[in-house]
């Protein structure tokens, strides 16, 4: 299979169903589409034992009909109406294991404060969750680069950003507070590393106007002439107004303008998905003016695959192989877009 999966399918009330997506998962992560019961995501990874999986935010205890089990084709959900509803239609997105852009892992709490957990490279994205805490709450935090520092945010409910929870990252660690290292509490978490076409992250400050585009770049893409070199199309974008005032919003390359939020589906937020950009509507879930937004995506492709770099014209030819006869093409090839830049 692809590093990353999208898909959907119709509930029907039939424990133990697989759902085949071409390969093993790492993490697999069904969402409800209508507004009906539990319509939050649930997931499951690989670090998860037996039939565990989570909602990204809960107050009971997790249901093992949920995403049971992760397989060589797919994953298998059970009958809860979270997931597999009779006639009811479900959207997934699935991650496969990759030790360069994807790690999973689990830890116990010990209680201390600045907990360094070991990764094998520098995240730019974390995501963890508690089995239980104090409140008996599950809340699933989530730590950008793109904002950094100690700042986490409780994704999928109306919440401000916490500190000491998920504190910030290192070449090979993430570090977590005492929020999220009660003592004896189970851990779950997953690492995401940037990469060009696949997965981003970022901010933007909304301004209330409708059919905003919000361009999708890294910041180690390369510019010319004011036009990052490296973007793609998203097959799901999240995202989190950075106050308690929202929930998080998230939308699939299946949806439609009736995007997903809190317990409902509802239109003018994340309007669509368009080629190396999406865009928002209004509302104050996604661009209220003033307000600073959280966001995150990625496209259904491989972390093995390089992903070429988007030329803006045909004039542009910036990927020759460096020889003299290609750098006197690519030499021809920017003087002609000069020129045709000049006539414009």
């Amino acid at each position: 299979m692809p590093s990353i999966v999208t898909g959907s399918y119709t509930g029907n009330g039939v424990s133990d169903r697989l759902i085949e997506i071409g390969g093993q998962p790492a993490v697999a992560v069904v969402i409800r589409e209508d507004g009906g019961t539990n319509p939050r995501q649930i997931w499951k990874t690989s670090a998860m034992a037996g039939t565990l999986s989570m909602r990204w935010v809960d107050s009971i205890a997790a249901s093992t009909e949920w995403v049971k089990s992760l397989t060589g084709q797919g994953f298998t959900v059970g009958n809860a109406a979270g997931v597999n509803e009779n006639l009811v239609p479900y959207f997934y997105w699935a991650l496969a294991a990759d030790p360069s852009y994807l790690e999973i892992g689990t830890y116990t709490g010990d209680g201390n404060d600045n907990r360094n957990i070991t990764t094998v490279f520098q995240p730019d994205i974390v995501f963890c969750q508690a089995t239980s805490d104090g409140l008996n709450l599950r809340h699933l935090f989530i730590w950008q680069a793109s904002v950094g520092g100690d700042d986490a945010i409780a994704w999928e409910t109306a919440a401000d950003p916490e500190t000491n929870r998920i504190q910030g990252v290192g070449p090979s660690s993430f570090q977590v507070g005492t929020g999220l290292n009660a003592n004896t509490v189970v851990y779950y978490w997953v690492a995401l590393r940037r990469k060009d076409g696949i997965v981003a992250d970022g901010t933007y400050t909304g301004n209330g106007l409708d059919n905003r585009n919000i361009p999708i770049t890294h910041t180690d893409a390369g510019i010319e002439d004011g036009l990052p070199l490296y973007l793609f199309s998203p097959a799901i974008v999240q995202i989190k107004n950075n106050t308690s005032a929202r929930q998080a919003c998230y939308r699939m390359v299946q949806h439609t303008d009736a995007t997903l939020f809190g317990d409902s589906a509802i239109a003018d937020q994340i309007q669509a998905l368009n080629t190396y950009q999406f865009q928002v509507g209004t509302l104050n879930t996604v661009n209220g003016n003033t307000v600073l937004y959280r966001w995150w995506a990625i496209f259904p492709g491989d972390f093995a695959t390089d992903i070429p770099s988007f030329n803006p014209d045909p004039y542009a030819t910036y990927l020759l192989p460096e020889t003299p006869y290609t750098q006197y093409k690519t030499h021809v090839a920017l003087s002609e877009r000069m020129r045709m830049l000049k006539l414009r």
